[in-house]
């Protein structure tokens, strides 16, 4: 990939930006129950690819509950990455 990745969750729904490199070529999100619009514990798991993935910004209401995570990935060429994310009520 040799890119940075954004994946932008919001309501049960996922976008993506390149924030460098190559675009992304393939996609797929499944979601089981979204995110609320409510303020969050998240628990990210990379359980395969290459490179880093991290939640750079949860959901808030200045952001209108869209979580950001970010995939660093230094390597050249393509990869599969599966992230699962998981989120409880804060204090929770």
């Amino acid at each position: 990939m040799d890119a940075t990745v954004a994946v932008l969750i919001r309501a049960g729904q996922a976008s993506f930006e390149t924030r460098s490199g190559q675009p992304v070529a393939q996609t797929e999100f499944r979601c089981d129950a979204p995110v609320p619009d409510a303020v969050v514990s998240l628990t990210l798991d990379k359980q395969a690819g290459r490179g880093n993935a991290r939640v750079a910004e949860p959901g808030a209401p200045g952001n209108q509950f869209t979580t950001r995570i970010e995939i660093d990935d230094p390597q050249r060429g393509a990869d599969r990455y599966r992230l699962l994310l998981r989120w409880r009520l804060a204090g929770r």
